[in-house]
């Protein structure tokens, strides 16, 4: 009888998302629980949701995708130890959401608000990672990487700092919040206990947050246009605080080696600041 209402139920679904044009696509498999939940509101908007459990019965990867408006992307991947949870809220036109963790307990959460052409890409492998990107405006891009891999595609990306470390990271954290249009953010995260705060508040403003070690912080706060954000860290415990108010200001801080802090604040248009700090 389960059988045959899940069917019944199944028929239903899809009848209901083809009416609208939309698809949605669910795998689940594993020793562990996994709960998927998608609604899908608008025209064209595509899901697919992978969730593979293989540790232990109680554990349980858990997704939602919330999808309002029109061509819209979801692609959620969750594989591996279970604990895993992914939210996906999109709303208006051609949003984008990529999602993908390995290992046990990481937390991801994608937002996306009253814009259309929003881009957003989480990796995260390990244990304990926590993501969250929101995004209020259009065509804003954000890509959060929290493991081990090199970055070689990105724009400033350095192979000598790349190092030797495992696949995996830990416990580490970074969050995005971009209002405005066409900012773009960058966040990649290798070792374990980092943490990467990033606010851009204007248009054409952009960050790159790149550290690999442990315990390292950063943070930016990026309030008008046409600002850039560089923060490189390569080493354990340290710091760096970023504040741009106003139009067209660059920053640039570089850090190899042990417990170094660094603050930049920037008021007005066309300043720029650079600070290296090695051991």
């Amino acid at each position: 009888m389960k059988k045959l209402i899940f069917s019944i139920a199944l028929m239903f679904a899809v009848g209901t998302v083809f009416a609208q044009y939309n698809e949605a696509y669910t795998d689940q498999s594993g020793a562990g629980t996994n709960t998927s939940d998608v609604d899908q509101d608008g025209y064209s908007n595509w899901s697919d949701v992978d969730q593979v459990n293989t540790l232990y019965e109680s554990t349980v990867n858990s997704s939602d995708v919330d999808q309002v408006g029109d061509d819209n992307y979801s692609r959620t991947w969750q594989y591996g130890e279970g604990g895993n949870t992914s939210v996906v809220d999109q709303v208006l036109d051609y949003q984008w959401a990529d999602v993908q963790q390995l290992g046990a307990d990481n937390s991801s959460d994608v937002k996306q608000y009253g814009g259309n052409g929003n881009d957003v890409y989480t990796h995260q492998n390990g244990d304990g990672n926590i993501a969250t990107q929101d995004q209020d405006g259009h065509g804003n891009y954000s890509h959060t990487d929290q493991y081990f891999r090199s970055p070689n595609r990105y724009p400033g990306y350095n192979p000598a700092k790349a190092g030797s470390g495992t696949y995996g990271a830990d416990h580490n954290e970074a969050y995005v919040a971009q209002d405005g249009n066409y900012n773009d953010a960058y966040t990649y995260q290798a070792g374990d206990y980092n943490y990467a705060d990033v606010d851009q508040n204007g248009c054409y403003n952009y960050s790159w947050v790149y550290s690999i070690g442990d315990f390292n912080d950063a943070y930016v706060d990026q309030d008008g246009d046409y600002n850039d954000s560089d923060i490189d860290q390569d080493g354990t415990y340290n710091i760096a605080d970023t504040e741009q108010t106003g139009d067209y200001n660059d920053s640039y801080v570089d850090q190899t080696g042990l417990s170094h802090d660094a603050y930049t604040t920037q008021t007005g248009d066309n300043n720029y600041s650079t600070i290296s700090q090695f051991d």
